[in-house]
């Protein structure tokens, strides 16, 4: 099969596995705070680990562009899709 058709049964899966994975959580959630709150169903290690990936990741989406403008190093992604290094050694 060429790529094309691959891609699209990919497609049909994916989403297909979203749907069973949304209407099982929908069951499981009765309510908007069930939902956000998870009502007590994670120990206190779990979201000491999620609050830091939460936090870090912030500081990494509002941090890295600063870092990357106030340096000589490009941006990752940003217009190519290699990293550019300097190798003249200045």
């Amino acid at each position: 099969m060429h790529l094309f058709t691959w891609s699209w049964i990919f497609l049909f899966l994916y989403v297909g596995l979203m749907l069973v994975v949304g209407l099982l959580g929908s069951r499981k959630v009765k309510s908007a705070d069930d939902f956000a709150t998870a009502r007590s169903g994670y120990g206190p290690v779990f979201l000491a680990f999620a609050f830091a990936a939460t936090t870090a990741s912030g500081a990494t989406f509002l941090g890295g562009p600063d870092l990357f403008t106030n340096s000589a190093l490009p941006m990752p992604g940003a217009g190519s899709s290699t990293l550019s290094v300097s190798t003249s050694g200045s």
